[in-house]
């Protein structure tokens, strides 16, 4: 493995156009073991900036890269994520990090942050669909779509998966983490009618009551379903879902920031869809299709686009692009995370070669 510090930088980013008044810093790249599909923000370490959780399906692991003081990044190390993944997400149980992989059989294993070894994961437990030996262990249907968010307000993230259940919702994950992970407990929650075939899930805060509601996408049809969360500290409860009409099947959900048009869909064909509170579809950035990948945070969606090789800030609330040239093609994957600093976010961007994240600070936009 080759760190961060002395790697080329694969992506040179720069303002296309008019001046936006942001400014893209890139802080360097890491050289992973490769083969990865997916990078995630993750906060393991409290109080530190976020990690970066890079996974690689083949080899059956996560890497983790942190930030060194003075903004370069260096690769942690490499741990088994309990399968071959599928989705990865970072999310808080508890006051600790962890990250969440849906695997291809459609269990969720969690790996908790080891809180004697900073920036490092503990070994993974599942926490839906539970496997022993190559079997499962009770009846839940294979998960198609997973998040971590806290839809109780507790301060602890609950799972929330896309499956033939509906929307399922497994609270109470702490006791989860903390078990063996060769016998982990089943979970404790509740499932909430979502269409024939849920997949891909998303929490944000849709009706502006400030708390996370649930959007899902359905496999089968070409419409988003909208549950209005209505859960109370230790009970979780998700109103009957709307169903919007989408031009097409829906492939991925990201928050926006902006209260009247909350939500962005990516749709099969390679368009956005903006959704807005009062249920109104509309397709956006129509220069940027096919639009290939998408990553949020806070106010921002980053949009990378094959169309115009080039990646994006779209910003819903004024419907425009703030273009940002790519040099070295499409990312093979991206995620972008607020920081604490006003309008400032992180933004990892996995490389072509499956093997190089490019980390850059985007301040201003």
């Amino acid at each position: 493995m080759r760190l961060g510090g002395a790697s080329p930088i694969i992506f040179t980013l720069l303002v296309a156009g008019c001046s936006i008044g942001g400014e893209v810093a890139p802080e360097g790249a890491v050289v992973t073991d490769g083969e990865s599909t997916a990078v995630a923000f993750a906060g393991l370490v409290t109080g530190a900036a976020p990690d970066v959780a890079v996974m690689s399906p083949s080899r059956g692991t996560i890497e983790i890269l942190a930030q060194n003081p003075d903004d370069s990044w260096r690769l942690i190390g490499s741990f088994f994520s309990g399968g071959v993944g599928a989705q990865l997400v970072g999310g808080r149980v508890s006051g600790n990090g962890l990250v969440a992989v849906l695997d291809t059989g459609g269990s969720v294993s969690l790996l908790g942050a080891d809180p004697a070894q900073p920036h490092r994961l503990l070994f993974p437990v599942q926490a839906y669909r539970r496997i022993r030996n190559g079997k499962p262990v009770d009846s839940t249907p294979p998960a198609r779509g997973m998040t971590l968010a806290d839809l109780d307000g507790d301060c602890s993230d609950e799972l929330i998966v896309g499956s033939d259940l509906g929307v399922a919702v497994v609270r109470n994950l702490d006791p989860i983490l903390k078990a063996n992970p060769e016998k982990p407990p089943p979970g404790d929650g509740a499932a909430f009618g979502a269409g024939p075939k849920p997949g891909v899930v998303a929490a944000l805060d849709f009706d502006g009551d400030g708390k996370l509601d649930v959007l899902a996408l359905d496999e089968s049809e070409a419409a988003v379903r909208t549950l209005r969360n209505l859960s109370t500290p230790g009970k979780i409860s998700l109103a009957t879902a709307d169903v919007l009409p989408l031009p097409s099947l829906g492939v991925s959900i990201h928050a926006t920031g902006c209260t009247t048009a909350p939500a962005v869909i990516v749709l099969s064909d390679g368009r956005l869809a903006m959704v807005s509170r009062t249920g109104k579809v509309t397709l956006e950035a129509a220069d940027l299709t096919p639009i290939k990948q998408v990553a949020s945070g806070g106010a921002q969606v980053a949009l990378a686009s094959s169309a115009t090789n080039n990646l994006s800030l779209f910003d819903a609330c004024t419907v425009s692009d703030h273009y940002l040239g790519l040099a070295s093609g499409m990312p093979a994957n991206l995620a972008l995370t607020p920081l604490t600093t006003n309008r400032a976010h992180e933004l990892a961007l996995l490389s072509p070669d499956t093997k190089t994240v490019q980390l850059i600070r985007l301040t201003g936009f």
